[in-house]
Formats: structure tokens, sequence, C-alpha cells
């Protein structure tokens, strides 16, 4: 084979054994690269194309991975892709081609666990939400992952793309470009957007405190480094949100975990109901956005179902901003619930009543997009009036039947504090009436609280 000279127009099987015989391979490494060329070969002349290197395109490329995942498991489909990729990288580090159309392909994901995911609650994504300040101020880096998937739902595929770069401060959110090189015989610069490939420009906005945090999160980096990382530092890749979500579920007991009687055994993982997978945000946000209101082209525009999430002439449509103030009231009103839940649960041992909430938030969405940006202000008000009214029942206050303190409006609940300080209320025991005045003190930390603003 050392004679034989290879162009762009020898055929695909020739130069396979070209580059086979500069290689040591094993027996089933070599098994398997001849059987994946021979499909692959087949299945160009299936298709009426000359089954020559110049003749594999970009195009061709997008509908021979459909037919394939239509035949084989994700894990089989990217290893055909590997394949036939570092063929077409090695002929192109020689200068024989101008590129390798394999390094435009995406890999493909597997979803195989992603399907038995599930939606979480609202209250269950508070669960989630504080795990992740829990492990993080316990020196497990998760709280950056989890935030961005809760509000965004990006793919694992989408977010490790991410990089500094892609925080958009002026903006408030997440902004990704691919890099489109120009130049003659470019694969990459003809992609188009087709079928489930979720290699898609888009530009997501993200809420106030969230991007507090990202702010926070990049200034040691640079522009270049990744945004996310795994458990163990590394840039995020392939499986790792899965082993985030997999912390997560175990800090929480989502996750059994049963110990080896002895040392050649594996540990044996037990997935509770609860457990959920990193596709369980996309349920989860697609679900509560729902139930809010928030339109479904724009849950679609949030998920990158849309035609087209972004390119340079949509920051100047109408329909593009439309999407983006719908998605920034909706997750502003989240963020509330979420941020409100923490403060009372952390500071004051107090719970949302989140079934209380949810009923809330779909005219919430609605003063919040077309009434008042600063609705969300009073919307927490109104959310932390039922866990207040159970501190002004365990004081025992003088409440009209008519009406039960979660009913009564915020400034009615200030008002009625110092009037019901009284020098004459006398308890029975000075344990009670130190308890009162613990509890006195908690209202009004509360009420000062909501009055800053947190």
């Amino acid at each position: 084979m050392s004679d034989i000279k290879i162009t762009p127009k020898t055929p695909l099987y020739i130069a396979f054994e070209k580059y086979r015989s500069a290689k040591s391979w094993s027996a089933s490494t070599n098994g398997a690269y001849e059987r994946n060329i021979k499909e692959f070969v087949l299945d160009m002349e299936n298709n009426k194309i000359d089954p020559i290197i110049e003749n594999v395109k970009y195009d061709y490329l997008l509908e021979w991975v459909k037919r394939m995942e239509e035949q084989f498991s994700p894990k089989t489909v990217n290893q055909k892709i590997s394949t036939l990729s570092s063929l077409f990288s090695h002929f192109n580090h020689l200068g024989i081609i101008n590129s390798n159309p394999f390094a435009a392909i995406d890999a493909i994901e597997d979803y195989a666990d992603e399907h038995h995911s599930r939606a979480l609650t609202l209250e269950e994504l508070f669960t989630v939400y504080k795990a992740a300040y829990e492990l993080q101020n316990n020196g497990v880096n998760v709280l950056i992952p989890i935030l961005i998937e809760i509000y965004t739902a990006l793919r694992s595929t989408s977010l490790k793309k991410l990089t500094v770069n892609s925080v958009a401060i002026q903006k408030n959110g997440l902004e990704f470009k691919r890099n489109r090189e120009k130049g003659k015989g470019n694969e990459v610069s003809k992609k188009k957007e087709k079928g489930n490939r979720k290699n898609k420009d888009f530009f997501l906005p993200l809420p106030p405190k969230m991007m507090s945090l990202l702010v926070e999160h990049i200034k040691d980096l640079d522009p270049e480094d990744s945004l996310l990382y795994g458990l163990k530092g590394n840039p995020l890749e392939n499986k790792q949100m899965n082993y985030i979500t997999n912390k997560i579920c175990e800090h929480l007991n989502w996750i059994e975990k049963k110990n080896p009687i002895n040392n050649e055994e594996r540990v044996e993982v037990i997935k509770t109901e609860q457990f959920f997978s990193p596709h369980a945000f996309r349920y989860t946000i697609s679900t509560l956005f729902d139930e809010m209101g928030v339109p479904r082209e724009t849950i679609k525009f949030l998920l990158l179902h849309s035609t087209k999430n972004y390119d340079s002439l949509d920051p100047y449509l109408l329909r593009f901003d439309v999407h983006i103030r719908r998605l920034q009231a909706a997750q502003i009103l989240l963020e509330t619930v979420l941020e409100t839940a923490l403060e009372l649960d952390i500071k004051y041992n107090l719970k949302l009543d989140f079934q209380d909430v949810s009923k809330k938030l779909e005219l919430a969405f609605q003063h919040q997009l077309h009434n008042n940006e600063e609705y969300f202000l009073h919307f927490k008000k109104q959310i932390i009036a039922k866990p207040l009214s159970q501190i002004m029942e365990n004081l025992q206050m003088p409440i009209q039947q008519t009406v039960t303190p979660h009913q009564m409006p915020y400034g009615a609940l200030q008002q009625m504090v110092p009037s019901q300080l009284q020098s004459g209320m006398v308890f029975n025991q000075q344990s009670q009436m130190n308890a009162t005045s613990i509890q006195m003190d908690q209202l009004m930390s509360i009420l000062n609280d909501l009055n800053k603003g947190y």
C-alpha cells in the first residue's frame, strides 16, 4: 500500500487500507474499524453516491446520522462517528483534504435514563435549590451548574460549550455563538440546524441573583475558560452533569447506597422515587412555566426547540424581545419564590406553603409581565404572609374571626404588631413569655427584611 497516493478522489475503502497499514491495532479494533467503513461505503452506494473521499459532505452526514439513530444505540452511533472521523482527520492533517466533515457532527447523547426522569414539584425544586447551597458551603462545587439548569434547562451538549465569554453581563443572560470560520471547503460554516441537533446559537436571560452569582463566579477566570466545571474541577463534559445531580440526590437521600459485603463487590446504588436526572430540569421548568401562563412558543424558545433561537437579526425583531421579556418575568418570579423560601428556612425556620404559592403564580406572571417590573417585590410580601400568620397565631393575638391572618394585606399585618405589644399582656409562665418574645423579635425581623427588599 506504500505506493498508493491518496487524493480526494480515492475510494474510501482504499483510503482506509492505507490508513490501517500505518496502525498497530488489536484484532477487535481492526474488526470494528473495518465493519464501520464497509457499512458507511454501502450506505453511500445505496444512496447513489460514489464512495470516494470528496463526496463525503456534511449535509449527507446529517442524513446518515438520522438513519443510524433509527437502527443503533447512541453509543454505537458515536463509535461509528469516531471511527470515520479519525480516518478523515488523518488525511486532513496530511493536507490531502481541507476539512474533516465528521468533526462538525455532535456526539449523540444517550437519553435512555432521561426518559425515566420526571418533573419536580415546586417544593422539590426548592429542596434541590437548598441542597445545592448546602453542598457548595461544604466545598462541593455544584451551585452554579444547578442554578443555570434551574433557570435555563439547557442540555448537557449546550452547557459544556459555555465559556466565560458566554456571560452577557450587559444583557443579563447567557449567549452562545458558534465559531464560523470562513473559507473554501469549510463544512462547519455550512452547518444547518436540522432534526434534533442541539448545536444552536442562543441567548437566554437570567434573573438578578443568578446573574450576580455568575459575575462573581467568573471574576478570576479568563474569557476563553470554560464556564462550568464538574465535581473534580475539570471543565464540564459528557456525563458530568449526571454526577452533579447524583450528588444532589445523594445529599437528599434520594439515592441509597448499599455497602458491599466484601471488597470484591461494588457498592449497590438504589434510586428512590425522588431520584432525578439532569433532564428533569427540562420537564420541570416546562411544567412550571406552563402552569404560570408562559405561552408555549416561549417555552419552546427556552428549550431551543424553536426553529431558530437566535441570530444577528433577532435582537432587532419584536418576536425575539417578546420571548425574552416573558422569560425574564417568569424567571424573576421563580427566583423570588426560591430565594424567599431559602431565607425563611435558614434564618427563621419557617416554611412556605408551596401549594398556596403555586396558585398565585399565574396572576403574578401577568402582573410582572404587563403591569409592573417591580411586582415581584409585592409578590414576595404576598407569599410570606401565610408563614407570618403562623407566628401571629402562636402569639395568640386577637384577630377578627372573619379574616384569617394569611388573608390580611401585608400592610395590615405590619400595623398590627406595635398595637399588640401591650404592657398588660400577661402569660402564666415565664417560658411562655420568653418564647413569645423570641417569636415577636422574629416577626419584626422578617417585616424589616421585607421593607428592605432583602
